[in-house]
């Protein structure tokens, strides 16, 4: 039973590799019972150490975490039952069926074998047809979609993807989120790392970023982009070259790019621009509109981030 109201709770999270290498400096964040919660960082971040952690193959410097109310350290194996994990390399046993596969799994967890849900799970993601083809049989992609099935073949209230869809097709992304949206809707709370960060938009109900094992940025997804995509531009592409700039349009940043003027906005204020433009007496071509998205937010973070930490270095 959980007696917490969170999912999984990091708490002063560190851990410092041989030769003083740190990789985490007092992570701390909560994750909420069925949200998906998506981990961004560029490589060195720290968010495997943090999902290693987490799962028991690497041990922490100091700090607390906990899994549904267990703590890893002081209540270990109902913490491991409560993760299922879905592995960036595809690692399985070479020599056993997808169906056999499943079922060992489950009584690796001290758990009896449940035929209808393997079953189930075989059906979900497409790989009924392939059950009992031997793991090294498999395409890559029935691979990866073998390995979500593995991790919630015990019914995991957690489910932690890491970089889950890294190399496959777009269909097969297409239909394996799909198989996580629904299991979210049944109420598991998923842990995601991807190096795609319009499935994190497109996926996250809140988003932490990481850089050099430090939080730089945790909030509800939405709420990050229009809190730090600060940037909205209008292109306006004409029918004739402009040969310069009316003096009114030099507040909004105008920028002259072939037939086309960029122009500038802040938030709410794209009326009064198009205000100013439509009194011009353009020919108009096109209008497009750029807002940022969480991966303009995730850029802005980290490159201002690694420009502290090079100045740092540098003194």
């Amino acid at each position: 039973m959980n007696t917490s109201d969170n999912a999984l709770e990091f708490e002063n999270v560190a851990k410092t590799y041989e030769g003083n290498v740190e990789a985490l400096s007092s992570i701390s964040f909560n994750v909420r019972p069925g949200e998906i919660f998506a981990l961004l960082g560029p490589n060195g971040a720290g968010k495997s150490t943090l999902i290693h952690i987490l799962t028991g193959i690497v041990q922490k410097t100091s700090g607390r975490v906990c899994v549904m109310g267990s703590d890893i350290d002081t209540d270990t194996i109902n913490a491991k039952r409560k993760i299922g994990l879905v592995p960036q390399e595809l690692s399985f046993d070479p020599f056993f069926t997808s169906r056999e596969l499943l079922s060992l799994t489950r009584g690796y967890f001290g758990l009896a074998p449940d035929k209808e849900y393997e079953e189930e799970l075989l059906d979900i993601f497409a790989l009924t047809p392939h059950a009992n083809k031997k793991a090294r049989h498999l395409s890559g992609g029935m691979r990866r979609r073998l390995l979500i099935a593995r991790a919630l073949v015990h019914k995991p209230e957690v489910l932690i993807l890491d970089e889950p869809t890294a190399g496959v097709d777009v269909d097969l992304r297409q239909n394996l989120w799909k198989a996580v949206r629904n299991f979210k809707a049944q109420g598991t709370t998923i842990l995601l790392t991807t190096h795609y960060i319009e499935e994190a938009e497109d996926l996250s109900d809140r988003t932490c970023i990481l850089s050099h094992g430090r939080v730089l940025a945790l909030d509800d997804t939405q709420k990050l982009i229009d809190q730090m995509g600060r940037d909205r531009t209008l292109e306006i592409t004409l029918n004739q070259k402009l040969e310069s700039i009316p003096d009114e349009l030099k507040p909004w940043k105008p920028r002259l790019k072939g037939n086309s003027i960029c122009l500038s906005y802040a938030a709410g204020k794209v009326g009064d621009l198009l205000a100013q433009v439509s009194g011009r007496g353009w020919s108009i071509d096109d209008i497009k509109i750029h807002k940022d998205d969480l991966e303009d937010v995730f850029l802005k973070l980290t490159r201002e981030h690694d420009e502290v930490v090079a100045g740092n270095g540098s003194e």
